[in-house]
């Protein structure tokens, strides 16, 4: 524990220290995101399955479930924190400033050990749910955030801890210091932070006008939209709009899968719109005119029709029994997959991605 390179360290512009970290239980920041977690967790499980018994009618299975719910909720918590309490202290990181950014690293640990047993595991057993899980804590060992995109600082001096957030960035970094590195460690990420603030407010002048009220917009409009393709008079699936609303925010609000998910969102949209042309045409066949005529013959009933009209017989498409509000309502469906199409078309070209002014003309 101590700080690693000595002056060679700070001459390059890097200030580095390993740090094993006290053990999870005696720490109160862990515990705090611990608990708002399993709160988060608890609460949105308890309304969710309680709600679903609750629009069934039954007022004293949703108090029940509901209650199970928090009752399951604290039990995982528990085996968390047992499972913690074995293992909780065997953890070694890295922490690291430089001139741009700041690092974490994790050296050493059971966890890390897990991660990569889990990859191997799941490699030999041909399982890609297990190999996906292990590379995804995998990439939970290692976390870089850049002066520039840092939105939040907390000093906590009394802890010997920085907390760092930036912006399009999940994964915060908590930095523990050793109490004769804190000051200095604190010092550069505030001459870090004030420094990226400058370079940021650079970078905003010399890009166009921000696209969060357009963002905003176009996100309402697919929320629109989605709720219009359920307006169809068929019995269409709530979890297709939800897809559909789902896809729409992705293409809209991260730039870098714009053009992934606004091609999957324009082909959903044309699926959904060729589906609905199919279900306005086809012909729903319950009987053919020569048996309804024998089965009319059988019962004594005489037919003056020559040719028996289709409705007769029960052989129709949707659409001949359409009346003006089916029409108004199978309009509004059709109306919401286009908006829904064009908004695809629009992130796959990148109309939300935000761009410096004349940047077409330079590369012409």
């Amino acid at each position: 524990m101590g700080k690693r390179g000595g002056n060679g360290a700070k001459a390059s512009g890097k200030f580095s220290w390993d740090w094993k970290a006290r053990h999870i239980l005696t720490d109160r920041f862990v515990l705090a995101d611990f608990a708002k977690i399993m709160g988060i967790a608890g609460g949105g499980l308890t309304i969710l399955v309680g709600s679903v018994v609750l629009f069934q009618g039954d007022w004293d299975a949703a108090w029940r479930v509901a209650v199970f719910a928090l009752a399951m909720t604290c039990v995982v918590a528990l085996l968390f924190l047992l499972i913690m309490l074995i293992i909780g202290g065997k953890f070694r990181y890295c922490f690291e400033i430089d001139d741009k950014a700041v690092t974490f690293t994790m050296l050493s640990g059971f966890v890390k050990s897990g991660n990569r047993l889990a990859v191997i595991l799941g490699a030999l057993a041909r399982s890609p749910g297990t190999v996906g899980a292990g590379l995804l804590a995998k990439s939970e060992e290692y976390n870089r955030l850049a002066f520039k995109d840092i939105s939040r600082i907390r000093y906590y001096p009394n802890d010997n801890v920085v907390f760092l957030r930036a912006r399009y960035n999940l994964k915060p970094i908590r930095l523990y210091c050793p109490p004769e590195l804190y000051d200095e460690a604190a010092d550069r990420i505030r001459r870090g932070f004030e420094a990226g603030k400058a370079l940021r407010e650079i970078e905003d002048l010399t890009l166009g006008p921000s696209l969060v009220p357009r963002r905003i917009k176009a996100r309402l409009a697919a929320l629109a939209a989605s709720s219009l393709i359920l307006a169809a008079p068929l019995d269409a699936p709530p979890a297709l709009a939800l897809a559909l609303s789902a896809m729409a925010a992705g293409a809209i609000w991260i730039p870098s899968a714009g053009k992934s998910l606004g091609s999957l969102l324009s082909l959903g949209s044309l699926a959904v719109g060729l589906f609905l042309a199919r279900f306005l045409t086809t012909v729903n066949v319950t009987t053919t005119e020569a048996e309804f005529r024998a089965y009319a013959v059988s019962k004594g009933v005489r037919l003056n029709e020559a040719v028996l009209d289709n409705s007769l017989l029960g052989n129709f498409a949707p659409y001949e029994t359409f009346n003006p509000e089916h029409w108004a309502l199978f309009g509004l469906a059709i109306l919401g997959v286009l908006v829904l199409m064009s908004l695809g078309l629009a992130a796959y070209r990148g109309g939300f991605d935000r761009k410096a002014p004349g940047k077409a003309g330079e590369k012409a």
